[in-house]
C-alpha cells in the first residue's frame, strides 16, 4: 500500500487508493460469501451457470422489458442437458427461479440498496 501513498486524491480529498482498497475489499467479501452460498448447497445442478455468470444473466433478464419465459430459460445452462430426469429439471429451475426472486427484490429497493455480486 505504500506505493499507493503517491497516487492522487479524490475530489473529496480521500486518496484513491484508499477507495480501491475499500472497493476490493467489499469485492472480496462478496466472493468469499458467494463461496459460501456454493458450498453450503452443493446439489446445485452442475450445468446450470456459475453462480456470478447466473447472477448477472437473471439481472440482465430483470431489466429486459417484456420477456417471456420461452426466451430465456434455455440460457439458464451453459449446455441444455438431456432431461430425462424430471426431478432435475424441476430443482434446477426452482433453485435459478428463486435467486431471480432475490434479485428481483434487491432491484426493488433501488440503487443504493442494490449490491451486484461484483460492485
Amino acid at each position: 500500500l505504500a506505493l499507493l501513498g503517491g497516487i492522487g486524491a479524490r475530489a473529496g480529498g480521500a486518496p484513491v487508493w484508499k477507495a480501491t482498497l475499500r472497493h476490493l475489499l467489499g469485492a472480496l467479501a462478496m466472493a468469499l460469501k458467494l463461496s459460501a452460498s456454493i458450498l453450503a448447497h452443493p446439489d446445485l445442478d452442475p450445468d446450470l451457470l456459475p453462480p456470478l455468470e447466473m447472477d448477472g444473466y437473471l439481472t440482465g433478464i430483470l431489466v429486459t422489458p417484456d420477456l417471456d419465459a420461452e426466451q430465456w430459460v434455455a440460457g439458464l445452462w451453459k449446455q441444455i442437458p438431456d432431461f430425462t430426469d424430471e426431478r432435475r429439471l424441476h430443482t434446477a429451475l426452482v433453485s435459478a427461479l428463486a435467486r431471480r426472486k432475490t434479485i428481483e427484490t434487491e432491484l426493488q429497493k433501488g440503487w443504493p440498496a442494490f449490491r451486484p455480486g461484483f460492485s
